[in-house]
This record gives structure tokens, C-alpha cells and sequence, in this order.
């Protein structure tokens, strides 16, 4: 219930700083990733993973570990080859704070997992 109330809040913060949407939770065999967005301004596809936390000390961000890592980059690689009209595509992960009182606190680790330079080169960038 905290990680869906995590991706809804990021959802909406994200999307205030420009973001489309795509999609919440998409799967692609045994790897998963929590949102997907499009950068109007890049014409990136983002993939997002959300961590989620209710202590304002906490750091969500320390959880993607080595195996989740490579889950998103394979994740990544096939959305990305799924959406040709996106030039490129890029793995963040946002950290969000949910305390008991107060307003939630996000940080935003952009290109958090680097994706091989090679994909660049596969669609002429």
C-alpha cells in the first residue's frame, strides 16, 4: 500500500515537471518497472523506479540494488525497442518521503542506471 501511494504521489510530481505518463507498472517477463514517461522536450523514454519511505531520514533510493539494476536495463531495452518513436531512453529513480505529517519530500536521481552507449548508436543517435 506505502509503494502505491509512492508511485501515485511521484506520478503526479513528475508529471508536474513536464513528464507525460505512459504507463504504471509495466512488466516484460520477470522484471518490472513502476512508471514510464516520455519527455516531450527530449523525446526520451523514462523509465522510472519508485522507492518509497515514511521516515524523513530514510534513504528508498539505497534499495535498487545490483539484481534491480539489471532488471530495469533489460526492462529498459525492451520498452525502449517497443516504442520506436522515442530517440533514446533513460533509467531514474525517484525517492520519495511519505511522512505520517507533512508534505512529501521527492528526490529525483536522474539517469540513476546508465544504459549502454551502444543503444544510442542502434537508432542512428
Amino acid at each position: 500500500m506505502l509503494g502505491a501511494r509512492g508511485e501515485d504521489a511521484g506520478a503526479q510530481w513528475l508529471s508536474a515537471h513536464g513528464l507525460v505518463l505512459l504507463a504504471r507498472n509495466i512488466r516484460r517477463g520477470r522484471d518490472e518497472a513502476d512508471l514510464v514517461f516520455k519527455d516531450p522536450a527530449t523525446n526520451l523514454l523514462i523509465i522510472v523506479e519508485v522507492k518509497t519511505r515514511t521516515q524523513a531520514r530514510a534513504w528508498p533510493e539505497a534499495r535498487v540494488d545490483g539484481a534491480k539494476s539489471a532488471a530495469l536495463l533489460r526492462l529498459a531495452h525492451t520498452a525502449w525497442t517497443e516504442t520506436p518513436q522515442c530517440s533514446g531512453v533513460r533509467i531514474d529513480v525517484l525517492a520519495v518521503n511519505l511522512p505520517k505529517r507533512g508534505d512529501p519530500a521527492f528526490h529525483w536521481f536522474r539517469d540513476a542506471i546508465p544504459v549502454p552507449l551502444a543503444w544510442c548508436h542502434s537508432r542512428g543517435r
